[in-house]
């Protein structure tokens, strides 16, 4: 029975009962008087202002905590989902939700640790749990982030910010804030995490919902998805409640989002799935016949494609680079897959910063040196007129950690033009990780470079042909390009973003 009031004579008598035996447990006047015109209704037989009724929060006559019990929130069910039209479901009694989300037999299924340690969450980060409920995940969140990170729990009802203010002080979690979002378009701060627990599911405009969060939240964020198995559970609501994880997917992709991985086995009854912002990848080009998608090939990779965005050393988006994208020719994409395998053993896996770049990258990387005066770069060999990378087999890359995730010491950062990344120019940890990628990368096919430890080109690259096929399916396809006038000069200002050719579903490019 779906929660709600039946109004028919034949139930009165036990409406009337359970709606007296729940008011003598008010303690708020307020409350009470506004459930007088449901109590009215139902003893005088009139219909029941459940749509009209200010109080949102239904009474329960059959199974709702056992029906919802684990249940976050974070924002109102569908109305043509969950309730009939016009009810949404409310989590305002602490007391009442307390003892359902925080009961101790939830451990047994909900097993937080083992899903907290499955996820991509660490040292220094900053996480927000949005549907954060009475605060159930906010002291474990708050011991994996530490003292340098930072755990947001976001939830819509104001007595539940309210309490959770009070847990983190009773719990002694000065990294976890509480904040009050609104239901349809919250507001929250940058993020490297953000998570929903049985939450998902009561999103109503769902793409209207995450496409807000997603500008938000910052670039490249992840988003973890924990909800209810389809089917019927012992927990949860009912099966026509809930939403398939296909469903979810095809959500979130739309909207912005990449799906990074699956987890269905996790948990004995919801899966758990991560995906990572970046609207771009919707306008990703495929690949020319030959080459291979990196994220295809290696979804465990991490991949960071900085000439993506202006976090590199010319300050700016290379043209080229209007979606993040990460491309190979088979042959080495196929051996950086067996070196991501033979890292495995070291316990490290393979992070890609740049792989196959547009011609049109190079030109941009050697008109900034020429107008900042540091054609030195260019003299030297950090920054070449003609790049292996324009062939589509050479990559930077580094490593990171399985455990952790995290990129360890390599001496310096990827793209640092100087001596210091010399391969041998490192001591310690850093040299040892520096010549174990060498090894490896050797083992499979890849040529070092010595003056930077991260570049690798796959075995002689003599007669292939520079390419210049954009990632972004909106930029001007190979053969059709033109460098701006004027770029190699000291008053020139790279854009923010380059000039786009028609929209991609009107002429998607060359492939």
């Amino acid at each position: 029975m779906k929660t709600g009031y039946l109004t028919s004579l034949s139930t009165k008598p036990l409406i009337l009962h359970t709606l007296l035996s729940h008011l003598c447990h008010f303690d708020s006047f307020e409350v009470l008087l506004r459930l007088l015109p449901l109590l009215l209704a139902v003893a005088c037989g009139a219909p029941s202002p459940v749509n009209s009724s200010p109080l949102a929060s239904p009474i329960p006559v059959e199974g709702t905590e056992e029906q919802h019990a684990g249940e976050h929130h974070g924002g109102e069910h569908d109305g043509g989902e969950h309730h009939a039209e016009g009810q949404h479901r409310r989590f305002d009694d602490v007391d009442r939700w307390s003892a359902v989300f925080d009961a101790p037999e939830r451990e047994a299924w909900q097993m937080p640790d083992v899903l907290l340690a499955a996820l991509p969450i660490g040292p220094g980060d900053t996480v927000i749990d949005i549907g954060a409920g009475t605060g159930y995940f906010n002291a474990p969140l708050a011991t994996i982030v530490g003292a340098e990170g930072h755990v947001i729990a976001a939830d819509i009802e104001a007595t539940l910010v309210d309490h959770m203010t009070e847990r983190a002080l009773t719990e002694s979690t000065p990294n976890v804030r509480a904040l009050l979002i609104d239901a349809n378009a919250p507001t929250l701060p940058a993020a490297d995490v953000a998570m929903m627990v049985d939450t998902y599911h009561h999103i109503t405009d769902r793409q209207a919902y995450f496409t807000h969060i997603g500008a938000q939240l910052g670039r490249h964020h992840r988003l973890i998805i924990v909800d209810f198995q389809p089917g019927e559970l012992p927990v949860g609501p009912g099966p026509d409640h809930k939403l398939a994880p296909d469903i979810v997917t095809t959500e979130l992709t739309g909207v912005g989002y990449v799906l990074e991985s699956v987890n269905d086995e996790l948990l004995p009854y919801q899966f758990v799935h991560t995906y990572r912002w970046d609207p771009t990848l919707a306008q990703l080009n495929d690949p020319p016949s030959g080459w291979t998608d990196l994220r295809v090939a290696l979804p465990e990779a991490q991949f960071d494609i900085r000439y993506h965005t202006a976090d590199n050393f010319t300050d700016a988006v290379l043209p080229g680079y209007g979606a993040e994208g990460a491309w190979l020719r088979d042959e080495p994409a196929q051996a950086l897959v067996n070196v991501h395998t033979a890292l495995a053993e070291h316990g490290f896996g393979v992070k890609v910063y740049d792989a196959y770049r547009p011609l049109r990258g190079t030109l941009g990387m050697v008109a900034w040196a020429k107008r900042t005066d540091q054609v030195h770069l260019l003299d030297n060999g950090y920054i070449a007129r003609r790049s292996g990378h324009n062939k589509g087999n050479t990559l930077d890359l580094s490593l990171y950690t399985l455990q952790t995730g995290d990129e360890p010491d390599m001496g310096t950062a990827w793209d640092t033009l100087a001596e210091t990344s010399h391969t041998r120019n490192a001591t310690g940890d850093a040299l040892e990780r520096r010549l174990l990628l060498k090894t490896v990368m050797a083992e499979h096919g890849f040529q070092h470079y010595y003056k930077e430890w991260w570049h690798f080109t796959f075995k002689p690259d003599a007669g292939l042909t520079h390419r210049d096929i954009p990632y972004g399916c909106f930029e001007a396809p190979e053969g059709e390009w033109v460098a701006p006038e004027g770029w190699e000069t000291t008053d020139y200002s790279m854009p923010t973003a380059w000039p786009t050719h028609p929209p991609c579903d009107v002429e998607p490019g060359v492939q």
